[in-house]
């Protein structure tokens, strides 16, 4: 009998594991109760069953699988023990967000507390719509559960039994390849702005290649709507071209304060960044979505 695997919520990457694994033969289902018609509509792409309420899902399926935007993850795992708790039911709660060690053990704690079982997972890679791309690394008292998944199409790698050593390390990754590709692409708006984008260029291709050629693959694809730099994340000034208040770090906003819908695309792809003239740029690509597991 095919196991049954809960996917909350069937955002860009909820989905695509979730096709993944019904593809490698588990039946996977959801709660599409208070969601978007994009999460309905990625579901029915998917093949993702609708269960009907949380607590529906809770009672049908083995494994639960919490991928959605991190600032939900703790609610989540609320409502999940008090539907474990009303029902009686048991599954493996399995949080795949990207969250601090200690709210993930919290999460564990609330979860083992109401019956359930709990593994932590740091999913590493893009959505996993091939092979080879996507890694899930797991720790807790259920990552040899979790492990099981593996047969369903999901590269399972272990770390052991303590909870938050998977987020953990998803942290430390994913502060190193993200904030990488932030500095890197806050550092070329500023070479254009000053007029030595070429120059910094060729100097790059001579020294740095390879750090070059990473920038060039991963600037096009950070989402849209986060703003970079300093400043709060509501009120970011566009840098639009010589002549504004961008230009002067003492200024309004700040030199390097950027919103990613607006970002120079880095020179990064050959294309024309939206700093080359005087209007607001659109040239911000990718899309971030329900889902989406760090930035």
């Amino acid at each position: 009998m095919a196991m049954s695997i809960g996917v909350v919520s069937p955002g860009d990457m909820g989905h695509s594991v979730g096709n993944r694994l019904r593809e490698h033969g588990a039946r996977v289902l959801t709660s599409l109760e208070g969601r978007s018609e994009r999460s309905r509509g990625l579901a029915a792409e998917a093949g993702i069953e609708d269960a009907g309420t949380l607590s529906d899902l809770v009672r049908e399926v083995d494994v639960l699988l919490s991928i959605l935007v991190p600032a939900e993850a703790t609610g989540l795992a609320d409502r999940v023990a008090r539907a474990l708790r009303e029902n009686g039911a048991s599954l493996l709660y399995v949080d795949c967000n990207a969250i601090a060690p200690q709210t993930v053990r919290a999460i564990g704690e609330t979860i083992l507390v109401a019956g359930g079982r709990f593994a932590d997972v740091g999913i590493v890679g893009p959505p996993p719509r091939k092979d080879g791309t996507t890694r899930f690394y797991v720790s807790g008292p259920g990552a040899a559960e979790f492990g099981g998944l593996a047969e369903y199409g999901l590269d399972v790698r272990p770390l052991g039994d303590e909870v938050g050593k998977a987020s953990g390390f998803k942290m430390c990754y994913a502060a190193l390849t993200k904030g990488f590709t932030a500095l890197g692409t806050e550092l070329l708006v500023a070479a254009r702005l000053l007029g030595i984008e070429a120059e910094l260029r060729q100097e790059q291709e001579g020294s740095v290649p390879d750090l070059l050629a990473s920038l060039t693959r991963s600037a096009p694809t950070m989402p849209q709507g986060v703003p970079l730099g300093r400043g709060d994340g509501g009120d970011s000034k566009d840098l639009r071209h010589p002549g504004s208040d961008a230009e002067d770090p003492g200024g309004g906003g700040g030199a390097l304060r950027l919103h990613r819908r607006d970002r120079y695309r880095a020179g990064v792809a050959g294309e024309p960044g939206p700093l080359a003239g005087s209007g607001r740029g659109r040239g911000g690509v990718g899309g971030g979505g329900e889902g989406a597991v760090g930035v």
